[in-house]
């Protein structure tokens, strides 16, 4: 659960009923990036943990399920265009273009020909405006029965988005999919397929974008797609297991993560997969246990590997094989009436007890048997690409790739004495699962600058000479707060004061806050001030800690001429310890604020005098009054 949420209603509501003061002006944009206001950006990421195809027909698939999806986008010019992915599965629909960040969950997807297909546990959020995360759980989805049995299905939704303000160390939109204890072709008889035990076994995948700092004071956008792999068992036919695991070195199911990072400049876009994991590849056949394979996945080479499932390279004996094959033979024809059952459609039942008697007779005469065949790909493609095409990546402004780096292919196909011998296609072909699906695309097509919310404020409108008075500075600005998930360490707040119109004169007599010193103050000429604060911090917390509060006293002398002064507050600080996203650590944020405030008044003018000579602001004579006032100031 993104933290950042559970703040949102609170700052929300403030941020709508917050008035900026008359004379503040917002921060210009920095030099090495454009501000954040003016990004152009757009990217998205989707996961799919399992993506099963069963009992072809005429080349369609039967039953297609898709377990444990997530996907996130987001883009500055609105999400009006739907996304789908290589699998052709929704990862965004048409939005209104005032929406630039979506995120969504799904436990599990079962299309079934071409009936529309059914959803368990699917949640989806946008933004603006910025609300707290969407979950959708369910248990044991009778909908779903008889193809697929689970214990718990899960959803989760987030999106997070301000037109003037970055999101910092959180995810501007995130999905998460989450599956426990999947059964599917869960029938009672015939090839069933397990793939996912419960808890930290459970299969997920989750999806988000993100910004991260280029390490220069700029920010690029990132997007990631990451699936944990549960345990997966395909049981072919009563006395032929596949086991499939995919763990670290220490028995944990790691996430498998594909990244799409862009700078935003002229180089340093990249397509990365991340993972330190282990995969193990068994054949259970007659009761005995094969090690097929027991592999790094970090030492798998650019070709990946293909794993064949046959006597030739698994030692197996005839007879035990043999057996096994007709154990498939013998149970596939019963699940045709349960997929007929559902889909009323005859044809299923009779190819399927064709395939069972042709394995019967096949089984009769072979030499060798071939169960099937497990591919392993670490290296990312194009997006819609073959799995040969170069991932894309464009300087520092675009990267996009997708990755399947389990294939799993179950069918039965036979050779005796070097001949290939005549299987029907069904049985060649009985399923195909695709664990690890990933898919991460960024584009920004400048650096960004991404700013501290810093608010200033003078203790008056106009100051009569012979008077004083008090800026006020807040780190950060409460209104915005929640945008920034992380402590700002190693903070510097510089204030300069001048005189913006006119040349009225001024004293900084004092200045107090922050918590790790004395303010230092430097004349830099008549009327002209510095004060600066160094080694300040402020910590994250839930909910909010209050903000750093920095204050200057200022006097006027008496013999003062009429004008106006500025003052400039700046912070700079790093990101540490950002909740949602820690790759938002060591990030540089720099953030500044204007006020032309207050006017000096001329010389011998009273307080009250100098106060009629405001711009009027008030509630009498009709709401064109203050916009008039903030025109002549």
């Amino acid at each position: 659960m993104r933290m950042w949420l559970s703040r949102v209603a609170t700052f929300a509501g403030a941020a709508a009923l917050a008035v900026a003061p008359v004379g503040l002006v917002p921060p210009a944009a920095a030099a090495t990036g454009v501000n954040w206001s003016s990004a152009d950006f757009h990217g998205y990421a989707t996961g799919t943990e399992v993506h099963f195809g069963a009992l072809p027909v005429s080349g369609t698939n039967t039953a297609e399920i898709d377990q444990a999806i997530s996907a996130a986008s987001t883009s500055t010019a609105g999400l009006s265009s739907a996304l789908s992915s290589e699998f052709g599965l929704q990862v965004q629909p048409a939005e209104p273009a005032s929406v630039h960040a979506y995120g969504t969950g799904t436990g599990i997807r079962l299309a079934l020909g071409s009936a529309a297909a059914s959803i368990a546990g699917q949640a989806q959020q946008v933004a603006p405006p910025d609300n707290p995360p969407v979950t959708d759980s369910i248990s044991t989805p009778s909908q779903l029965a008889p193809l697929i049995s689970a214990s718990l299905l899960t959803g989760q939704g987030a999106a997070v988005w301000n037109a003037n303000s970055c999101p910092i160390g959180q995810d501007i939109s995130y999905g998460l999919g989450d599956a426990a204890a999947v059964g599917i072709l869960n029938t009672g008889s015939g090839p069933t397929i397990t793939t996912a035990g419960t808890g930290t076994s459970a299969a997920q995948t989750t999806s988000s974008t993100y910004l991260t700092p280029n390490g220069d004071g700029t920010w690029g956008l990132s997007t990631t797609a990451a699936d944990i792999i549960a345990p997966l068992t395909v049981n072919i036919g009563g006395q032929v297991e596949l086991e499939v695991a995919v763990k670290s070195a220490g028995g944990v199911n790691d996430p498998v993560s594909l990244t799409a990072r862009t700078t935003g400049e002229s180089t340093g876009a990249s397509v990365k997969l991340s993972t330190d994991d282990i995969l193990t590849v068994n054949l259970v056949a007659g009761g005995t246990t094969t090690n097929v394979i027991t592999i790094p996945l970090s030492s798998v080479g650019a070709g990946g590997l293909h794993i064949p499932l046959s006597t030739s390279n698994l030692g197996g004996t005839l007879t035990t094989l043999s057996g096994a094959a007709s154990g498939v033979a013998s149970t596939i024809p019963s699940v045709g009436p349960v997929v007929t059952g559902v889909l009323s459609n005859p044809t299923v039942t009779g190819l399927l007890n064709q395939v069972g008697t042709s394995v019967s007779q096949v089984t009769n005469q072979v030499a060798t048997v071939d169960l099937g065949y497990i591919d392993v790909d670490v290296e990312p493609h194009a997006i819609g690409g073959s799995q040969s095409s170069p991932p894309t990546v464009v300087g520092g402004t675009e990267a996009a790739g997708a990755l399947d780096l389990l294939h799993v292919h179950v069918g039965v196909s036979a050779s005796a004495g070097g001949s290939q011998l005549s299987v029907p296609s069904q049985l060649a072909n009985i399923a195909d699962l695709i664990a690890g699906h990933l898919e991460a695309s960024s584009n920004l097509a400048a650096a960004i600058e991404c700013n501290i919310p810093v608010l200033k404020s003078p203790s008056v409108g106009t100051v009569a000479p012979g008077g004083s008075f008090t800026y006020t500075i807040d780190v950060p600005n409460t209104n915005v707060a929640y945008l920034v998930d992380c402590d700002l360490t190693d903070m510097t707040v510089s204030d300069h004061i001048t005189d913006y119109r006119a040349d009225p004169a001024f004293t900084v007599t004092g200045a107090t806050g922050g918590d790790a010193g004395p303010a230092t103050i430097t004349k830099n000429a008549p009327n002209d001030y510095t004060v600066t604060w160094t080694g300040e911090s402020y910590k994250y917390a839930t909910p909010l800690n209050p903000p750093l509060v920095f204050t200057i006293d200022v006097s006027v002398p008496a013999g003062s001429p009429a004008g106006v002064i500025q003052d400039v507050a700046t912070a700079t600080a790093t990101t540490a310890n950002c909740q949602g996203q820690a790759a938002a650590n060591a990030g540089v944020l720099t953030g500044s604020y204007a006020v032309q405030a207050p006017a000096v008044s001329a010389a011998g003018a009273t307080t009250a005098q100098a106060q009629s000579k405001l711009p009027f602001t008030g509630a009498m004579g009709g709401p064109w009054q203050p916009w008039a006032g903030l025109g002549l100031l």
